[in-house]
Formats: structure tokens, sequence, C-alpha cells
């Protein structure tokens, strides 16, 4: 019994064939949609970034030197600050009591 098919039965086979593809690849794309959603979540995306960081001793020394750079900044700047508080503070009083002087000579 071996009979050929048809035109039409070959197409229906082809048809249904496409259609069982067509919806494996559906389901296929719903999870990568999901996966790619849940990894844009923002703490997967920091995540990630400490990960790849970590991971690769090139990011890893780069973030210790800015670690390093930004603590120095800070420090620095506090300091800086302070000194010229004190600086303009000492300064101020001094004028003042200078011109104080000036003004108790004059009476």
């Amino acid at each position: 019994m071996n009979r050929s098919l048809s035109p039409s039965e070959k197409l229906k086979i082809a048809i249904e064939s496409l259609e069982e593809k067509k919806r494996v690849q559906e389901e296929d794309l719903k999870i990568d949609i999901s996966g790619l959603m849940e990894s844009l979540k923002p703490r997967n995306l920091i995540k990630s970034a400490i990960h790849d960081v970590i991971s690769n001793p090139r990011g890893r020394r780069a973030a210790v030197t800015a670690g390093i750079g930004a603590a120095a900044v800070g420090v620095t700047r506090n300091f800086v600050k302070k000194k010229l508080t004190t600086a303009a503070s000492k300064i101020l009083s001094s004028g003042f009591h200078f011109i104080s002087k000036k003004l108790k000579r004059k009476k």
C-alpha cells in the first residue's frame, strides 16, 4: 500500500508542520523576552556590572583605583576646606582686631 500523497495532502502536512514550528518559536520568544525583562531590572543590572568588574582583573584594578581616587579626593577636599575655613577665620578675626585697635587709637 505505497500510495503517494496527493498535492493537497502534502500541502496540509506542510501547513501543520509550519504551524507547529510557529507555536514552538512563539514559546521560545516568550521565554527569551521574560529572561530579557528580568535581566534589565535595575538590581540585576547592578549585580551583573559588579560581577563583570570582579571577574575581570583589569576591571578589578580599575575599580580599586577609582575607589582610592574617590577617597583621596574626599579626604583632600575636607582637608582643604578645613584649612581654608581656619585661615579665613584667622584673617578675619585679626583684621577686625587690627581695625578695632586703629579705631581705639584715634579716639
